[in-house]
């Protein structure tokens, strides 16, 4: 290997219990401190010195594990607003593609059309449609997922106690210790093989409350492509409209 040479290394993180980060470290044979940073298009990094380990890394995120978070929300936040609702806008539920209608009417309600859905709503702001939009497929949630996660339940052999449906900004889902398994309304927005990869994770928490090779093992038993599912999760954080 030349003395002046980059070593690349391709991983990810678990910051927020849920949701892995992927991240690059990057070994720099002339850098002499570890330094973290996240790129405009939400590209995190660690540029430390060579011989630096995966493990160091870990431990380097986790000391700036709210900036990080923090960060990464902001711009995703920010990229959601690069992509303005507005008529002809597609929008995905589930394997399901919708085309949004905007409808100026003097009260506010959300109709679907087969692959139509047509928001009707006294102003055209931005954050009046997305209100409106959050408060429909909160109820296509509420009605979809607690029956799709029983279901799996059934097959993974693990019932939760209590289902909820929340919005979260940086986690999928979560699972208490007392068996309370919370779920994102977002989840409506990705591929149902992705919206199943979740709730098996959540399920597989009943068991094992935690990230060890057991928790992994039982989700590759259950789930044997997961690792593909996993990264095509990450993939489409920074494309979500809502």
């Amino acid at each position: 290997m030349p003395p002046h040479s980059i070593e690349q290394y391709d991983s990810h993180v678990f910051l927020s219990n849920e949701e892995p980060i992927p991240y690059t470290l990057y070994q720099m044979p002339r850098r002499k401190r570890v330094h973290i940073v996240i790129s405009n298009d939400g590209q995190l990094q660690v540029r430390a010195p060579r011989g630096f380990t995966p493990s160091e890394a870990e431990k380097a995120l986790h000391t700036r594990g709210v900036w990080v978070l923090d960060t990464l929300r902001r711009i995703r936040i920010s990229c959601a607003k690069r992509s303005p609702l507005r008529t002809g806008t597609r929008l995905s539920l589930l394997d399901e593609s919708l085309r949004l209608i905007i409808i100026r009417e003097s009260r506010s309600f959300v109709v679907r059309d087969e692959n139509i859905l047509r928001v009707h709503i006294p102003s055209e702001a931005e954050q009046d449609i997305r209100v409106s939009l959050e408060r429909w497929y909160r109820s296509e949630a509420k009605k979809y997922l607690p029956i799709r996660l029983t279901a799996l339940a059934e097959y993974v052999g693990m019932h939760p106690t209590r289902i909820s449906i929340r919005s979260q900004k940086t986690r999928w889902g979560s699972c208490s210790g007392k068996g309370h398994i919370s779920l994102n309304w977002r989840l409506m927005l990705l591929p149902t093989r992705l919206t199943d990869y979740v709730l098996t994770h959540e399920l597989c928490h009943l068991r094992y409350l935690n990230h060890s090779p057991k928790f992994w093992a039982l989700i590759r038993k259950t789930i044997p492509d997961y690792e593909e599912r996993r990264t095509q999760l990450i993939k489409v954080l920074g494309s979500l409209v809502l």
